[in-house]
């Protein structure tokens, strides 16, 4: 009897050590879904680290108008061509990153601003402008000849 506990012991042991890994296919199968799920998320991460730069270019945007209020009072209605003509310190520090020009102008995401705005230069206040970061993913246009309020342009 002894003798055949420890047979038993011995297959017992062998068994123990003995660990079933995973297939190949399994691990195919794993591989897989972790690629699908990074192309779907990756793209989806990068456009979540550009929307910061997109929000500074409608805070530039929302701080000209801002101050073509006070330009047009002080000048008879006349609105702004220049951004440098805006020189408030909301200007200043919200657009110091941001690229403006004006809506006639034809530019890029991916190209410097001229700084300028479409004015009639009349006493009617009207006036137009794009407004973008270099490092967000859209160009935002304020226009009010058309109504349009910062409106995405691809």
């Amino acid at each position: 009897m002894e003798g055949r506990s420890h047979g038993s012991m011995r297959r017992t042991g062998r068994a123990a050590r003995r660990v079933r890994g995973f297939t190949l296919l399994e691990l195919l199968a794993v591989l897989a879904i972790i690629g699908i799920l990074a192309a779907v998320l990756i793209p989806n991460l990068i456009g979540l680290r550009k929307r910061p730069h997109d929000l500074e270019a409608l805070q530039c945007g929302k701080a000209v108008v801002t101050a073509q209020i006070t330009y047009e009072s002080d000048h008879q209605g006349v609105a702004a061509d220049r951004l440098n003509q805006l020189n408030t310190p909301d200007v200043n520090g919200a657009c110091w990153k941001v690229q403006v020009v004006g809506v006639n102008e034809l530019a890029a995401q991916e190209v410097e601003g001229t700084n300028t705005l479409s004015s009639s230069g009349e006493a009617d206040g009207m006036y137009a402008f794009k407004v973008w970061s270099l490092e967000g993913t859209g160009m935002f246009v304020y226009d009010r000849w058309t109504g349009r309020r910062f409106v995405r342009v691809e």
